[in-house]
């Protein structure tokens, strides 16, 4: 320790306290305490110090805890300086005879409504550290600012910890005077802040002391399981089936934020075109996802939604049939009456209009697929130097992106009809697609030409290769 900064200690501390007095050492960090975090506790506290050089020695080992592992790593995952400022303050400690804590709301549910008052008997940074359990009062705020004591937890006094309602009276270390004045004083600084506030507090002779007051931390705190269904898809109903079936190979694991935005989205749209041009759905695209959801980061299909398309709809298409071509097999615990109490059922004359639009819209098309390709020969998507920059580009690319998979659904569709026609003719006597009719598919399959899709195992061979040798 500098030489000056040493004096300085020595003259204040025989200046303002008294002689032989205890002192607490406690820390006091820039970031330390707000907001938006709170580092309780990983920076050292010392009780009890008593005479000059016990407390020069203390604020050192005080200095030299800003630098543990704990508190370099919370500095680090809050997006604070590593390298930063504290300044170590040395107070007069009371001796409590009571302690605790008390929170303006309650910090685990955020009810604004409810204060919350840790005590014990002794120092409260048994309390704080967790050394020992509390006395908990639960206080309720009424609408005409009164206060009201709704329950209360006996553990520092009692044999056995106990929950007891009560209209008027406290149990524990505490009084029913004593907490109605504390819970005055946490409103009184809670006023102040402007804010819901964390007290330490101790009392001494009748006497209540404030020790430290700072924000509530964990009122808009998310949790684990938020986090993970923070976009997830809304459900029209609890009845609803989804699959990872097909999408689960275009997207074997969980898509970034980006992903769904962009990629999840253009397949929905395209998907709905497919539904409006059927004759399925009476209006355009909506962002509302309708044959996809995304749950914990996975993408799936909704298969009570694409049950639009069976025959209860299209009177040339097939519930087994669709089926087997996306599942491998015919599900049939998704009964007809799941089905048509979802989707309902259309008249003779509607199937029969939706199926002709069908057979146009399967027909149609090579124009686009033309124009895509041509467009696709002067497409770039430039790299920016900033992620706002590259998603602004990736945002105004996202119509040629959407007409990219409308065209290449129109075509998947087409080839799709044409596998399950395939699958109807093999399996027109079994509800399961067996070993033998797969090999028989994938031997017809591999005699197509111009088969784009036919070509990705070979060209996988090819890649594997490559990077093995």
């Amino acid at each position: 320790m500098q030489s000056q900064l040493r004096e300085t200690i020595c003259a204040d501390y025989v200046q303002l306290l008294p002689p032989n007095s205890l002192v607490a050492v406690r820390s006091s960090a820039v970031g330390e305490d707000s907001e938006d975090s709170s580092a309780a506790g990983q920076m050292a506290t010392y009780l009890n110090v008593n005479g000059i050089a016990s407390v020069l020695e203390h604020v050192l080992k005080c200095w030299a805890s800003l630098y543990t592992y704990q508190a370099v790593q919370y500095r680090r995952q809050h997006g604070q300086p590593v390298m930063c400022g504290m300044a170590v303050v040395v107070q007069l400690m009371v001796p409590s005879g009571k302690s605790g804590v008390l929170f303006t709301a309650d910090p685990i549910t955020g009810n604004p409504k409810s204060i919350l008052i840790n005590a014990t008997y002794g120092l409260g940074e048994n309390v704080v550290s967790g050394q020992v359990t509390p006395d908990t009062v639960e206080l309720e705020k009424k609408s005409d600012q009164s206060m009201c004591i709704k329950a209360v937890t006996l553990c520092s006094t009692a044999a056995d910890s106990a929950t007891k309602q009560t209209e008027g009276k406290a149990y524990g270390c505490l009084t029913y005077d004593e907490v109605m004045i504390l819970a005055n004083i946490g409103q009184e600084i809670e006023s102040l802040f402007g804010s819901a506030v964390d007290i330490e507090w101790a009392e001494e002779g009748g006497r209540f002391y404030v020790l430290q007051a700072r924000p509530v931390t964990t009122l808009c705190t998310e949790t684990d399981d938020e986090l993970l269904h923070e976009l997830d898809t809304a459900l029209a109903t609890d009845k609803e089936w989804l699959t990872t079936c097909n999408i689960g190979e275009m997207m074997p694991g969980a898509l970034t934020p980006l992903s769904q935005s962009v990629f999840a989205q253009a397949i929905e749209e395209a998907l709905q075109n497919i539904h409006v041009s059927w004759g399925l759905l009476p209006s355009s695209a909506t962002p509302t996802m309708k044959n996809l959801g995304v749950y914990s980061g996975c993408c799936f299909i909704n298969l009570h939604t694409m049950s639009n398309t069976y025959e209860n709809n299209v009177l040339i298409s097939s519930k087994k049939v669709n089926e087997l071509g996306l599942c491998g097999k015919v599900l049939d615990d998704l009964t007809w009456e799941m089905i048509k109490e979802h989707n309902g059922q259309a008249s003779l004359w509607r199937r029969m209009n939706n199926g002709l639009k069908v057979i146009q819209y399967l027909w149609s098309g090579r124009h686009r697929l033309d124009e895509l390709e041509s467009l696709l020969l002067t497409f770039d998507l430039e790299r920016k130097s900033s992620a706002t920059e590259m998603y602004t580009t990736i945002s105004e690319s996202l119509s040629f992106y959407y007409y990219a998979w409308d065209t290449h659904m129109l075509f998947s569709a087409k080839s799709g009809m044409w596998s399950s026609t395939l699958v109807s003719v093999l399996c027109r006597n079994v509800d399961d697609l067996t070993t033998d009719m797969s090999s028989d598919m994938s031997l017809l399959l591999s005699a197509c030409s111009g088969v784009v899709s036919a070509d990705v195992p070979s060209a996988l061979e090819v890649c594997y290769h490559t990077f093995t040798t």
